[in-house]
């Protein structure tokens, strides 16, 4: 009878270690990878937001030049509130996309911009007395339509636009939304479990507190180990993008996320370590009443 219990106890604590981990990887999704804050501190920390202003004002510089358009038209066309606004936008409109809140990508709105471009051109064309006619028009919507795609191209550095349409992204999609979405189920699936190893183990509570520590303990480590490998091997230093500043920003958010799993892996650990401790204890106490 003992063996009997033994491998369904064994069976639930092996099942139990990896609803753990499922666990763990929905604690994730929700405060790492789809929570907007997170990247938003990232960005303003790291300077993405004086790196695009300095990056589309370089290319705005260069329509500048080749159009023979003095840079006063360009003047005042991005602010880095604009550029923060976008980004923030972009930020939590993919993360609603990835949530399946929407269907839609978020998409980068320049009309503000052209606006401003446009009041700038026209400032530029009655000061200096330039007939428009269909040509020259022509040029000018070519420049206009140039300068947006450019800003856009430079806000657009963390685009799903492309990937967006593989099917293995969107399976991707579905699965992560589905640890996002059912967090509680995963703990109720847990407290089942841990419900069905109480009712076997009932005449010896200290084996069954044993079972959820080894679990804990198990499911920790095979979280543990390869977030330590990935932060020790300091792989994010290797990453082949060749923006310093868009580098460091991967690099960062890469090493959080491995944080992430090595505390909480770290946290299963010990709490698995104090049940399997308080197991043992109780194990001896049973021992020594049986004895006396």
């Amino acid at each position: 009878m003992r063996t009997i219990k033994f491998i369904f106890s064994f069976f639930l604590s092996f099942i139990l270690m990896f609803v753990l981990l499922i666990f763990q990887f929905s604690l994730f999704t929700h405060y790492k990878l789809y929570n907007a804050n997170f990247y938003m501190d990232k960005f303003q920390k790291l300077g993405l937001y004086s790196y695009l202003q300095s990056s589309t004002n370089s290319s705005l510089d260069t329509i500048a030049r080749v159009s023979n358009l003095p840079k006063a038209v360009f003047n005042n066309v991005v602010s880095q509130t604009w550029l923060k606004s976008q980004v923030e936008n972009s930020t939590t409109g993919t993360i609603d996309y990835m949530t399946y809140k929407t269907n839609n990508l978020p998409a980068i709105d320049t009309n503000s911009l052209l606006k401003t471009f446009d009041e700038n051109l026209d400032k530029f064309i009655k000061s200096s007395n330039i007939t428009v006619d269909k040509s020259v028009q022509d040029q000018l919507n070519s420049i206009r339509s140039q300068s947006g795609g450019s800003i856009k191209d430079e806000i657009n550095l963390f685009s799903f636009d492309t990937v967006s349409k593989s099917s293995s992204f969107q399976k991707i999609r579905k699965y992560l939304n589905l640890l996002y979405s059912y967090e509680n189920i995963i703990i109720l699936i847990i407290i089942i479990i841990a419900i069905l190893l109480f009712i076997i183990e009932h005449n010896n509570i200290a084996i069954f507190i044993s079972w959820i520590g080894y679990s804990l303990i198990a499911g920790g480590l095979l979280s543990l180990v390869p977030s330590l490998v990935g932060i020790f091997s300091r792989f994010t230093d290797n990453i082949a993008i060749g923006i310093p500043t868009i580098k460091i920003i991967v690099g960062s958010i890469i090493s959080d996320y491995l944080k992430f799993f090595t505390y909480s892996s770290i946290i299963f650990i010990v709490l698995g370590i104090i049940l399997v401790v308080i197991s043992a204890y109780l194990e001896r106490n049973s021992r020594g009443f049986i004895s006396r």
